[in-house]
């Protein structure tokens, strides 16, 4: 049955769901790379599309993100990134609820995970090679409605390191059956970052980020870290972003492509975001 675009027994059209005013409890769920301690409400949808480029003339790289609310407690979402021809799967959960019976906390503790599948990988081993993992806490101690700090530990996994120099055995398709996990980009890294932001006003909201790599990058001990700034501007129907950072990829272990493995470069990146939530159990039922 066609969705009617005129308000039914009470109930509101498809079209002022989607194009109708945003909910003004509504909070985007990432910071600027970084997630947010913000889960959406059960039922409620969120829409995400990133773009950034920087003055080099590199390829513009652009994000596809879409969320859902299952509950009040879980967000499940999926996105497709340019970069490596990803795509990704993820959650992210409150935590203290699922360990502690009291609704009454200082701080919030939020669990995201990640898993991304990079289609443009060449695989050496098996199809795994071509998997990445991301792991997140976020922890919130809730400062005031207008400011907020998150601390955000976070850990990325990749399944292989880059082989291309390795001088070992391969089998009947060329795939090689050794591999030194000490040899070529680490597989495994860790960040912990720091990001806040500020409600300037009503409709205008600064975000920054920073994520220092607190684990060795092949033996240096060079100090790295990936960081963003941005600037919300917050409509009527939707949430832009400016956005301005030391990395150019989008996908989730863009810290372990753009800074964990390769030094940041002293390019700056800009970005522009744009979100929209809906919510289709409460507005519109068949």
């Amino acid at each position: 049955m066609l969705f009617s675009l005129t308000k039914i027994n009470g109930q509101e059209s498809l079209s002022s769901i989607l194009f109708g005013p945003l909910d003004t409890s509504y909070e985007p769920t990432k910071l600027v790379n970084a997630q947010s301690q913000a889960l959406l409400p059960t039922g409620n949808f969120e829409i995400v599309l990133d773009n950034r480029s920087n003055i080099e003339g590199d390829e513009p790289q652009v994000r596809l993100d879409a969320k859902y609310g299952l509950s009040k407690y879980l967000t499940l979402g999926v996105s497709s990134t340019n970069h490596l021809g990803t795509y990704d799967i993820s959650a992210k959960t409150n935590i203290l609820p699922l360990i502690s019976d009291s609704n009454k906390h200082s701080f919030t503790l939020i669990y995201y995970m990640n898993l991304g599948l990079h289609t443009e990988i060449d695989i050496k081993f098996d199809d795994s090679d071509q998997l990445s993992f991301f792991h997140q806490l976020i922890i919130d101690p809730q400062l005031s409605s207008k400011f907020s700090i998150h601390l955000l530990p976070t850990y990325i996994h990749k399944n292989i390191a880059d082989t291309s120099e390795v001088d070992t055995e391969k089998d009947e398709e060329g795939r090689f059956t050794e591999i030194d996990p000490n040899f070529g980009h680490p597989w495994d890294m860790m960040f912990l970052g720091i990001g806040g932001s500020w409600n300037f006003s009503k409709s205008i909201k600064f975000i920054g980020e920073y994520f220092p790599l607190i684990n060795e990058r092949d033996g240096s001990t060079e100090n790295v870290g990936g960081w963003a700034l941005g600037i919300g501007y917050y409509t009527p129907f939707i949430i832009m972003q400016l956005q301005l950072s030391n990395t150019l990829h989008l996908s989730e272990r863009s810290l372990m492509d753009d800074v964990g493995i390769d030094p940041p470069n002293g390019n700056l990146h800009l970005g522009m975001r744009l979100s929209r939530s809906f919510n289709l159990k409460t507005n519109y039922d068949n």
